[in-house]
This record gives structure tokens, sequence and C-alpha cells, in this order.
């Protein structure tokens, strides 16, 4: 009887529930880094396309003011490209305007990207007065 009761006395895990708790630890930490990866990734995605359509917002505003102004803003067939400075990165954008079936109305359309492709499209429709008409 002493030799039973010594055996519950003594508490821990042999070494095979170790090394099986191991091997799960092992096969689960992967499967969470990745998982971590992938959504660093996709907010570094969201982030770059919310800074892209402010610089979209911030050029069409430019066109806005030039319009209000009085300044040329290019003929309807001219793509004008240009570069700025958000969030201590360059972006590139593109713009192109074209004329509508409707007098006096302009269909433009800014393109925006970074280090990547084209990450934003804005098109917008403005309509100039006829004393401004590009």
């Amino acid at each position: 009887m002493p030799l039973l009761s010594v055996r519950r006395l003594q508490a821990g895990f042999t070494l095979v529930e170790v090394l099986v708790a191991l091997a799960i630890v092992a096969m689960a930490l992967p499967a969470l880094m990745l998982q971590i990866s992938t959504q660093l990734e996709g907010r570094r995605s969201v982030q770059d396309q919310i800074i892209a359509s402010w610089v979209a917002q911030e050029q069409l505003a430019l066109i806005k003011l030039q319009s209000v102004s009085g300044q040329s803003i290019g003929s309807a067939s001219q793509k004008v490209t240009g570069e700025v400075e958000m969030a201590n990165r360059r972006w590139h954008w593109q713009h192109s305007m074209q004329a509508t079936e409707v007098p006096d109305l302009f269909r433009h359309q800014l393109r925006v990207s970074g280090d990547n492709p084209v990450q934003v499209e804005l098109e917008a429709y403005l309509a100039w007065p006829a004393e401004l008409k590009p």
C-alpha cells in the first residue's frame, strides 16, 4: 500500500504528454503567425487606399478652385500628371477630362497610385461656367 500512495503524491507530466503538447504548439504557432501577417498586410492595403483617396479628393478640390478662379486646367483631351507628398510618401496622380453630351459639363477622372499600380480612381462630373469653358 505505501507504494501506491507514493505514486499518487508525485505530480507532473510524463515525457510523452510534454512532447504531445509541444507538437501541438509547434503546429499552431506558424498558423497564428500567418494569420497575423495577413491581417497586417490587409491593414496596410486599406491604409494605402484611404490615403490615395485623400490625394484624389485633394486634386479634385484644386480643380474646382481653378475653375472658380478662372485658371485653365487644360483641354478636354489632355492628361495632366503630378506628384504630391502625403503621409510621408510620394503619390502619383493623373487627371483626365472629357466632354459630355451636356453642354458645359465635363467628366473628370483622377487616378492615384503610390508604390503599387493604380490604387484609387475618382470620377466626378463638374459644370463649368460658359465664360470659363476650357
